[in-house]
């Protein structure tokens, strides 16, 4: 049994709770930097000008780069300007008979013109689930009708995009912040863009240590090394929140019963439980996990990681560090006697 009266509970808990705030709002500003400055082809960062002028000068301006920077960016064809109208009516059919093998790629703003959206392909989404079977006799896609025949737009999105809503969905399209990926303008060094016309930089990584480290997006909708990553978005929420949520209860009790000497457990379980907190927060909102740190060598990369990710391997290595000094400490007392 454990006799409270031998704890510092009252350091214990400010040791935790400093800890934790510390961790997790470093970890979910991080986050936040890397959701609005790094980009790829599923997570682009948009730009809006205010008065008509040079794409690159909108690069510079909305993102604090360097014209060097913009000029790469547009000679690497990462920059695209959006072509077409926003669609506005959710319940489009998403699926036509006669275009369906080139569907429609979606580019849903759902946190607003400003904001990376999610990119959402229909032909994806009815592949993954088992809409069409691919069929090796005729060469051609076999098309279960009867599924295809009744998704909206809507559906698709919300189908794709699990964690979203269907009510902020259906405003997206009725606010104008869905688009069509279907005219894609690729831009040049001279190409201007009126107020209100939205580029999108579909690829932008931050060197940090050139040719070893570097900020570069990733979402990991599973664990670490991206286990269970295929599972269904349903069943991953469910699983990773409850056993998040279990580890979070387990880490604060045995953070909190920490005797007085066992300072340097007491720093690693509170460490190990602000990670895990980061990460939780991130699978709450979005059903995945922000990772933008990239060690690399060459064309090896370790994986992707985050600051929660550090806090818990730090916690881990403390905790590693003190065994082996208990364990030093038993052996030479026994040694001695």
């Amino acid at each position: 049994m454990i006799d409270f009266k031998d704890i510092p509970v009252k350091r214990n808990l400010i040791v935790i709770l400093v800890a934790c705030v510390v961790l997790i709002v470093f970890d979910q500003a991080t986050k936040s930097w890397a959701d609005q400055n790094l980009a790829t082809h599923d997570h682009p960062l948009p730009v809006q000008v205010e008065e008509t002028s040079l794409v690159r000068d909108g690069l510079i301006q909305e993102l604090g780069i360097s014209l060097e920077e913009a000029k790469q960016m547009i000679e690497d064809r990462a920059v695209v300007l959006l072509g077409s109208e926003p669609l506005t009516d959710p319940d489009v059919p998403a699926f036509a008979e006669t275009d369906l093998i080139r569907g429609e790629m979606l580019y849903v703003f759902h946190r607003g013109l400003d904001r990376s959206p999610r990119v959402v392909s229909t032909i994806h989404t009815a592949v993954k689930n088992k809409w069409l079977a691919p069929t090796i006799s005729s060469g051609k896609r076999k098309v279960l009708s009867e599924e295809l025949g009744s998704q909206s737009l809507a559906d698709v999105v919300c189908l794709d995009q699990h964690q979203l809503s269907r009510e902020s969905v259906e405003s997206a399209f009725r606010e104008g912040r869905v688009f069509s990926a279907r005219r894609l303008a690729p831009v040049d060094s001279e190409k201007e863009m009126n107020p209100g016309q939205i580029a999108l930089v579909r690829q932008r990584n931050v060197e940090v240590i050139s040719g070893f480290f570097q900020y570069r997006y990733a979402e990991n909708p599973g664990a670490a090394w991206s286990f269970m990553a295929t599972a269904s978005p349903g069943f991953r929420f469910w699983f990773f929140t409850v056993v998040a949520s279990i580890a979070v209860v387990v880490l604060l009790f045995l953070s909190l019963t920490q005797a007085a000497q066992n300072l340097l457990p007491l720093v690693a379980y509170s460490s190990i439980l602000g990670g895990a907190i980061g990460n939780l927060i991130d699978r709450i909102q979005s059903n995945f996990v922000i990772d933008f740190l990239d060690m690399y060598v060459g064309n090896s990369h370790w994986p992707t990681y985050n600051i929660a990710d550090v806090g818990i391997s730090a916690g881990v290595a403390i905790l590693l560090f003190d065994m082996l000094r208990v364990w030093r400490a038993e052996r030479a007392a026994s040694r001695a006697s």
